[in-house]
């Protein structure tokens, strides 16, 4: 989730907001760190004097909450925004701050991903039951909590008990500098992927690699396709999904070596400045998962014109209607699947016309400016309701 968060900040600072934007050093943040790091670069031209960043060091949960206070007592803010979980202490932080507002983001919870059995990994179960308590603690003690779907919203309120007054929905936006149709299929494509079958029907899959992202359900519904489609290829562009750990790596290598084929083709994690180029090569975008908030991989896929087939599970029926941008169907269905995907192969004109409704959508309805338009009103209500 790095390049929301930075663009969210972004886009605040265009409205005119003084940010202060704590993150992790370069290189200890995580596998997505490479994207990160272009995002911020690519825009570093726009933040000015109203936007500072602030690296600190792991443990980022307790190191970052240290800096903001040392912050606050030199120049006091008005809001702690935090994304996701992964400082959960800023709710302790929050009884030394006094007047600030403390707003929790989420971008997606523990308990719903558990619930839609996207989610099981068995070594990693105590790592889901300490991340549930930390989730607990930072949104049960948050002014107000901004979620980035309906769905997200209904699950805070409904699994953590969250008062339905503090809660809030802000959708996710997409860069529309970066996320774009464009001309890609060269030789600096094939020198990123190592993939240059591109006379080849393709359907891409963005995403970390982890047991709720439905890639197992994605490599039968591929074998349906293969029937009537044989030359088709399916590229998934992601490494091993962060929050499982060991656990999810060593799931990561299983299915590499289990599913890797000439048709199924593991291209690792691609830099998010690239990831334009990889949309705009290929035909439409697969998204098999059991759980999402609100995915960062179709906002950008269909931002660059392409149509997706995906399950319809939390925040994605808010983002692509079925028949519209794509087609939508129920999780744990890789014969429907395979079936969708095929009606859209069969289709090339009607494909490229859920493609042009896709981009339409994205830049009429998800902007930058337009969260942090709402951010500015959830704040504005939160102060309200503390009075």
């Amino acid at each position: 989730m790095g390049p929301n968060v930075f663009c969210i900040s972004l886009a605040q600072v265009r409205l005119g907001d003084d940010v202060t934007f704590v993150t992790g050093r370069i290189g200890e943040t995580g596998p997505d760190d490479e994207g990160k790091r272009g995002g911020e670069t690519g825009a570093a031209s726009e933040i000015g004097s109203r936007m500072r960043v602030e690296r600190v060091s792991r443990p980022f949960s307790t190191e970052a909450p240290r800096r903001v206070l040392s912050l606050h007592r030199r120049e006091p803010f008005d809001v702690i925004h935090v994304h996701a979980a992964c400082c959960y202490s800023a709710a302790f932080l929050k009884r030394i701050l006094g007047d600030v507002l403390l707003v929790s983001h989420v971008h997606g919870t523990t308990a719903g991903m558990l619930s839609s059995g996207g989610g099981r990994l068995e070594e990693d179960s105590g790592g889901y039951m300490n991340a549930l308590r930390r989730e607990r603690i930072q949104w049960g003690g948050s002014d107000a909590v901004v979620a980035v779907s309906r769905a997200t919203s209904s699950e805070v309120i409904r699994d953590y008990g969250v008062p339905p007054e503090r809660v809030d929905t802000a959708y996710n936006g997409v860069d529309s500098t970066l996320f774009g149709p464009t001309e890609s299929r060269d030789e600096s494509l094939k020198a990123l992927t190592g993939f240059d079958r591109w006379d080849s029907p393709t359907a891409l899959f963005v995403g970390q690699i982890g047991p709720r992202k439905g890639l197992e359900d994605l490599a039968e519904a591929a074998r349906i396709v293969w029937e009537q489609h044989p030359e088709a290829v399916f590229l998934l562009a992601g490494g091993a999904a962060a929050y499982t750990g060991h656990a999810g790596r060593r799931y990561y290598d299983r299915l590499r070596r289990d599913l890797s084929s000439d048709n199924f083709v593991f291209l690792g994690p691609v830099p998010h400045t690239s990831l334009p180029q990889l949309y705009s090569a290929v035909d439409l975008l697969v998204f098999p998962t059991y759980y999402e908030g609100f995915p960062k991989a179709m906002l950008e896929a269909m931002a660059c014109g392409k149509p997706v087939v995906s399950t319809n599970v939390g925040g994605i029926p808010e983002l692509a209607r079925d028949g519209s941008e794509g087609y939508l169907i129920q999780p744990g269905d890789p014969k429907g699947f395979g079936g969708l995907v095929c009606r859209m192969l069969d289709s090339p004109l009607g494909m490229a016309k859920m493609g042009r409704k896709a981009r339409r959508r994205v830049a009429t309805n998800f902007t930058w400016d337009e969260t942090a338009r709402k951010l500015q009103r959830i704040y504005d209500f939160a102060g309200e309701l503390r009075k």
